[in-house]
């Protein structure tokens, strides 16, 4: 389905127009990021949001002249996204 033909639904399911329903979608979509900037999980129509810290790594390359130069990335925080039961029920 397409993001048109489901903001159709969601209009005549509201008794709202189409561009009103893409407003709402919009809202949700903003606040939803902003919990997640925030580090807060989030349920959401099934799906669970949440923020996951991912250590940075180190190590070591040797260059072709024989030489060893040290590497190092930085600690970043990535999405996790995980079907909560009320989805995965719907699917099965």
């Amino acid at each position: 389905m397409k993001t048109k033909e489901f903001i159709k639904m969601i209009a005549e399911g509201l008794d709202v127009s189409q561009v009103k329903a893409r407003e709402i979608l919009d809202v949700v979509e903003e606040k939803r990021n902003e919990v997640l900037k925030n580090g807060d999980e989030l349920t959401l129509m099934g799906v669970k949001y949440l923020t996951k810290v991912q250590k940075g790594r180190e190590g070591e390359i040797t260059l072709e002249d024989g030489t060893k130069k040290l590497w190092k990335t930085e600690d970043k925080r990535v999405p996790k996204i995980k079907a909560a039961k009320s989805l995965k029920d719907a699917v099965i």
